[in-house]
């Protein structure tokens, strides 16, 4: 008996037992191995049973994917989320949720617009920033000691900096 027959059963054989079929997309999942066209169906906010053909008798809503890629979110490592020249901080979440990406690195912000703007705007996604040298350091540094860095790391490192985006060179 596959996943959804077994809640159906638990449901008293009666009901929908998937809150949403996503039906016919073309579905990439490598950690699946799975590189087809197939239906998704949803339960509870999770993916319950990706195959071929799942009943829509089943589903409270089916959405028609046919020609769109389905496949679990996507990593982006070198995003700014803040844009450039002072943007509103957190202006680039939409836009990478719309491209269907759920985690990012902010490579180089202000730790402290960075964490305002996710107080004010929220962030929809999983988000982990690098502190921007141009907000460690005063424009036009060319020498820095390992003690400056040390000292930069350790005060961003306190309000959630990974790590120290360094742009250095002739």
């Amino acid at each position: 008996m596959d996943g959804l027959h077994r809640r159906r059963a638990a449901r008293g054989g009666r009901g929908f037992v998937t809150d949403l079929l996503l039906r016919g997309g073309y579905v990439v999942d490598p950690s699946q191995g799975i590189d087809a066209l197939m239906d998704v169906a949803v339960v509870d906010g999770s993916i319950a049973e990706v195959a071929p053909e799942i009943s829509v008798a089943a589903a409270a809503q089916v959405i028609d994917v046919s020609g769109r890629v389905v496949t679990p979110g996507l990593i982006d490592a070198h995003v700014h989320l803040e844009g450039f020249g002072g943007d509103t901080p957190a202006l680039g979440h939409r836009m990478v949720a719309q491209t269907g990406v759920t985690t990012v690195l902010d490579m180089g912000t202000s730790m402290d617009r960075f964490i305002d703007g996710l107080r004010a705007h929220g962030a929809g996604l999983n988000v982990a920033a690098l502190l921007g040298t141009s907000f460690a350091f005063p424009p036009g540094l060319t020498d820095l000691s390992e003690t400056d860095i040390r000292s930069a790391l350790e005060a961003e490192g306190a309000k959630g900096a990974l790590g120290l985006k360094l742009l250095y060179g002739p």
